[in-house]
């Protein structure tokens, strides 16, 4: 038996998973065959500084509540926080400090409510109160406001892609992107589906630095009425050597951008991101994500996490008011 290790720090999981996404499911017949008919390593020369910004975002589960009606019953409810933006990269990173946003928001299942202020004075906060009926429990809560957090990043890529001097990276694929400029990558740091067979996949065990897969087309999801109507290019690449403690996929991120741009677009665009992340990539040890963490995200999640204010702070605050209202909110 032979054991390998998964970079990953074990509170995230892992890059590599078995649970598929539904969304993540293949709806037709993956072509392998778009940029080259052989299906071989590229290896990418150029050496060329390429402008890049990457945008993530940060959620925070402030205080889980219920809600006591007279009609409905007892009715979950979720404070939650969550803050997203950018980072420039280039010969240094820089946080984009206009792209910060921070949001405040009341999660719940019940009838509508009014947006909901916690503290007093320069200290409050409004939470913005969100019926979301699928939100009948605790989980259910929480995967709401992550997709409300997946929605700001989106929303923000949708805006800074427009700017083609630069690319734009997002972290995770671009099946919700409305209206994506033309130089925009999505970034999969976990891996739930190769869309390659098993056959394909030994390639990635080949890839070295400044190498990728070539280019293959994912076919669309019809009923999924966006911008990736025409599908999307996906490709590998490996992002660092990690030794042989661990295992060789471990290192290896698939990419993806919009099916709508040209082949040649799509083939300067992979082989640009093979020119920048690999550069970016963490350390075991130096993020708890790494390699697929990059270190300038890692960065600007500190950042986010910052403007979401102290939890415990926060949360005698939300306490206080709800002993304040007897409850009634």
């Amino acid at each position: 038996m032979t054991l390998r290790l998964l970079p990953w720090q074990s509170d995230y999981g892992s890059s590599l998973s078995n649970d598929m996404d539904e969304n993540e499911r293949p709806v037709g017949p993956v072509d392998v065959t778009v940029e080259q008919a052989n299906w071989d390593v590229i290896t990418v020369v150029n050496s060329t500084k390429i402008p890049a910004q990457i945008i993530d975002g940060v959620r925070r589960a402030e205080v889980h509540v219920i809600q006591e009606d007279t009609v409905e019953g007892a009715i979950f409810g979720l404070f939650g926080s969550l803050a997203v933006g950018a980072v420039l990269c280039e010969e240094r990173a820089q946080i984009l400090e206009d792209t910060l946003r921070v949001e405040r928001l009341y999660l719940h299942s019940g009838k509508s409510l009014p947006s909901i202020t916690i503290g007093e004075g320069r200290f409050s906060m409004e939470f913005k109160s969100q019926r979301v009926p699928d939100a009948t429990n605790a989980t259910n809560s929480l995967y709401s406001l992550q997709q409300r957090m997946l929605d700001a990043e989106t929303h923000l890529a949708s805006e800074l892609s427009r700017d083609d001097s630069k690319i734009t990276f997002v972290d995770g694929p671009l099946r919700s992107l409305k209206s994506p400029g033309q130089r925009i990558i999505g970034y999969i740091k976990r891996i739930s589906q190769w869309y390659i067979n098993e056959e394909q996949r030994k390639l990635l065990y080949q890839l070295g630095i400044n190498q990728r897969t070539p280019l293959f087309h994912i076919p669309s999801n019809t009923e999924i009425n966006n911008s990736q109507s025409s599908g999307r290019y996906s490709w590998f690449l490996r992002l660092r050597e990690l030794g042989k403690a661990y295992h060789p996929l471990g290192g290896v991120m698939r990419l993806e951008t919009n099916g709508s741009v040209s082949i040649e677009q799509a083939k300067v665009l992979a082989d640009e991101s093979v020119q920048v992340l690999p550069r970016l990539s963490s350390m075991p040890g130096q993020d708890p994500r790494a390699p697929h963490n990059f270190v300038p995200v890692g960065q600007l999640e500190k950042v986010l996490t910052h403007r979401l204010g102290d939890p415990l702070w926060l949360n005698r605050q939300i306490s206080t008011f709800v002993g304040r209202q007897g409850n009634q909110i």
